[in-house]
């Protein structure tokens, strides 16, 4: 942060100092939220959340910025996520840096990673900040003399990034696509659009729109703004072609503008990641970096933000993609395509951990089923699903697992996570270990937490003997009731058997088994009559105990089958034969999001742990 007194950090803030503190002191380093990690000479804002009030935790601070007085020298204000964003706006203002701002429903944090990379001198947001703190953290990180910002823009509502982008204006404002994520908390995809647009609308007429040429949503927002457009996809500006798999995780393709052609050789996993490359591109050329140096760029691009299909080998060559953060259905259908292509030639299995695809309002049911299609299609061969991901499980078939929480996923498949992790984190480790065992494993169980895919042998020891119990008490039932009753057909098939005989009904009244019958008046058909005193052999004893093995044969099967769109058996076979059976063999057909946190208007936000959308 430029250098800064505390006196002038209260007036630009509105605030007033703290009668203990000095108005001279000088601060010159970022702002921070996590008092874990002071900076030095840095600003702590501290901001009372749910569980963890900053004013407490101010030992290591060199000033504060808060709500009330504290140990350390403190600018105290009304409400410090406000303040941030006056000081941040009033930073941007005197450093004057050039603005790229960047905002979609996906690919906006590997996008501002790649144009990081492209603009080396440029300041860019760390992570995935992108929320009402996280853009003026971002900002204030500027020193005198930076000459390239990059922010990444979320927003959770209409409104948010017409706020964020009055604290960075932007020269160069970017949307690269318009999708389903979050549009729960929009309420309808025309007010997500809406949102998005305002991005656009806070462009001068000296400014520029780089716009995915690609997304009907998105190039329509062309004539919201006075600004100079240029798009970018298959058909822009910049364009792109000749997109494959270089057979090691990577992708080459060519990428086209004005008339000159250059190769590109994408270190990044997924083919959906040459529209983000393209957007970084669009985004450089509009700084005045050449094609040439673009590609050049680009092919030493790395992963940079944590998890964004970031993969890590394990040490015994267990291959875990790790893509858990704030996902949605367009980039984890990606996801799983990555995954897919990352598993075909490698021994063991490929299985996939979802976590829940929050924020989809009346979506997600619908969302949840199509991304278990995905799974299924792509290859996957085992899916975990945790918690309200349970619908994917159900559309993906037989060798699905439903825990209800990452730690049971994990636990389930043999891991043992060592802290918390978000929904759907922590568990593909776990798993994937498991993935590669080849010895006979059993899901463990855990308190509170059920594994539907298949029964373990306390199962097969408990359910048994219960309904052994209940057939003994419908034999005793039998004895009473055959002397009464008149007899019916039924049929019963138990494993593809066919086995037909005789049963009484009550009141009197015969007939076949599709006939309900509960009076001689109200039902039967004539054609269904068959009026037949009751067989002899139905009468001996060997037919009692025949009866008794079929109703226990019956009432095991229904046991052991709790979960009706789970094969057991097949799911058994596929958890219990650790990758033996080959992959061509297996039936192919039929991220996080993380925490939750609440938001209010962009007058007054509050602190958002996650980013917005």
């Amino acid at each position: 942060m430029i250098p800064m007194t505390l006196g002038q950090i209260a007036h630009v803030t509105g605030g007033t100092v703290a009668p203990a503190a000095d108005p001279q002191l000088v601060v010159d380093g970022p702002a921070y939220l996590d008092s874990r990690s002071p900076v030095p000479r840095g600003l702590f804002v501290a901001i009372a959340g749910a569980r963890v009030d900053g004013h407490e935790h101010v030992q290591d601070a060199h000033a504060v910025l808060g709500s009330r007085s504290t140990a350390r020298p403190t600018v105290i204000v009304d409400d410090p996520a406000v303040a941030l964003g006056r000081l941040a706006r009033h930073v941007v203002r005197t450093v004057a840096p050039r603005i790229t701002a960047i905002t979609g429903s996906q690919g906006k944090t590997t996008t501002k990673d790649l144009l990081a990379g492209l603009l080396p001198t440029a300041v860019a947001t760390e992570g995935n900040r992108n929320n009402e703190l996280g853009v003026p953290l971002t900002c204030l990180q500027l020193r005198h003399g930076d000459t390239e910002l990059v922010v990444e823009m979320g927003a959770r509502g209409v409104g948010h990034l017409a706020w964020l982008a009055d604290i960075a204006r932007p020269d160069v404002a970017a949307v690269l696509s318009i999708g389903t994520a979050h549009i729960g908390e929009f309420g309808s995809a025309a007010l997500l659009r809406a949102a998005k647009s305002e991005l656009i609308q806070s462009l001068a007429a000296t400014g520029t729109a780089v716009l995915n040429a690609d997304d009907p949503a998105v190039i329509t927002m062309a004539e919201l703004t006075p600004a100079r457009i240029f798009t970018f996809g298959r058909t822009g500006d910049v364009r792109f072609d000749n997109v494959h798999d270089d057979g090691s995780g990577g992708t080459r393709f060519d990428l086209h503008h004005d008339g000159c052609s250059v190769p590109v050789h994408l270190q990044l996993p997924g083919e959906h990641q040459v529209v983000n490359a393209c957007a970084a591109a669009a985004l450089a050329l509009t700084a005045g970096v050449d094609l040439a140096t673009i590609a050049d760029r680009l092919d030493a691009a790395r992963p940079v933000s944590r998890h964004r299909l970031e993969t890590v080998v394990t040490s015994d060559d267990v291959v875990v993609i790790d893509d858990c953060y704030n996902s949605n259905p367009t980039s984890t259908a990606a996801s799983l395509k990555v995954l897919s292509r990352a598993g075909k030639g490698r021994p063991g299995r490929i299985i996939a951990v979802l976590g829940e695809m929050q924020e989809l309002g009346s979506l997600t049911l619908e969302a949840h089923q199509e991304i278990g299609a995905v799974a299924r299609d792509v290859g996957v061969d085992v899916l975990v699903a945790i918690g309200a991901a349970a619908p994917a499980a159900a559309a993906f078939g037989p060798a699905a697992i439903t825990v209800n929480d990452a730690e049971a996923a994990s636990r389930s498949a043999g891991g043992r996570p060592q802290r918390r992790h978000r929904p759907g984190q922590g568990a593909a480790q776990g798993i994937a270990r498991a993935g590669r065992r080849t010895a006979r494993a059993r899901p463990r169980r855990s308190e509170g937490s059920r594994v539907t895919h298949t029964s373990g042998p306390d199962d097969r020891e408990v359910w048994p003997d219960v309904a052994k119990g209940v057939c003994i008490l419908l034999v005793v039932l039998w004895h009473v009731v055959t002397k009464h009753y008149q007899q019916i057909d039924w049929q019963v098939t138990v494993a593809g058997l066919s086995i037909s005989g005789a049963w009484g009904t009550l009141g009197g009244c015969s007939c076949h088994c599709a006939c309900r019958c509960s009076s001689p008046s109200r039902g039967c058909s004539p054609a269904a009559a068959v009026g037949r005193p009751l067989p002899v052999l139905m009468r001996t004893r060997i037919a009692k105990f025949a009866y008794l093995y079929l109703l226990w044969l019956l009432i095991h099967t229904l046991v052991m089958s709790q979960t009706p769109h789970i094969d057991t058996a097949r799911a058994r076979s596929t958890w219990e034969a650790g990758g033996d059976e080959p992959r061509s063999a297996r039936p192919t057909s039929g991220t996080c999001t993380p925490w939750r946190s609440t938001s209010r208007s962009p007058a007054s936000p509050a602190l958002s742990p996650r980013p917005w959308c």
